[in-house]
């Protein structure tokens, strides 16, 4: 059952994987609901990226979003086919499944298996931060645009403020704070730390969600496979 009641003139947003290999990137095109077709089907007007017309891939599933007042909410939508009415371009899509509020944290929580490297700045016996870190390892378990979850032998008190060096993902480290430690279930490493982000701009925590947002698409094509967490037994 939908968690939010689709009308018509509601503004989507479309979100799709375009380009290959290293020119891969993801789009987040823009349109609106025309019509409601039982509950199957969307008529959407055709969408569009940088005010240009744009055409959605023909057997790919693609995410769709709609903002209210306070939430985001989610549908997984299919290309159907291309449609006219009058002056209106217009595009049939298929509904995949149910519109879902969209948790943030955990709908887009990728699991995601790389070594990091931990820098916690060092500080004076007055508290001042010197130009020194105090250098650790560790093995990431999952990310979002929010939040980053590795494993390492270090202890970490909450409220640290760390950097983490994850070139998987971006060529500059991620800062965060500790929020919480917690022993470890597997034999690699003692403790668990779970990070909240702190990005020094929207471009940088848009450039992280458009990344995770990219690596999830990708999974929804390619064969089940072992977790994170597995990988690191």
């Amino acid at each position: 059952m939908d968690s939010l009641t689709l009308d018509a003139n509601m503004v989507v947003t479309l979100e799709i994987i375009d380009g290959h290999g290293e020119n891969e990137q993801v789009l987040s095109l823009k349109s609106a609901i025309e019509e409601i077709i039982d509950d199957k089907y969307l008529l959407i007007h055709e969408p569009t990226h940088m005010e240009l017309t744009y055409q959605l891939p023909k057997y790919d599933p693609v995410l769709m979003s709609i903002n209210s007042e306070t939430n985001r909410y989610i549908l997984q939508v299919q290309y159907f086919e291309s449609v006219k009415q009058g002056e209106l371009k217009l595009v049939k899509v298929k509904r995949l499944g149910f519109v879902e509020n969209d948790q943030r944290r955990a709908c887009f929580r990728l699991p995601i298996s790389t070594p990091v490297k931990i820098g916690l700045p060092i500080k004076d016996f007055d508290g001042q931060q010197l130009d020194l870190m105090h250098i650790t390892h560790g093995h990431t378990i999952d990310l979002s645009d929010s939040g980053l979850l590795f494993s390492t032998n270090e202890h970490f008190e909450e409220g640290h403020e760390i950097h983490i060096e994850i070139g998987l993902v971006t060529d500059r480290p991620l800062i965060g704070s500790v929020v919480r430690t917690k022993s470890s279930d597997h034999v690699k490493y003692k403790h668990d730390v779970a990070v909240e982000l702190k990005h020094a701009s929207s471009h940088h925590k848009d450039y992280l969600y458009k990344y995770i947002v990219k690596k999830q698409l990708e999974m929804k094509h390619q064969p089940p496979s072992h977790t994170a967490r597995d990988h690191l037994k």
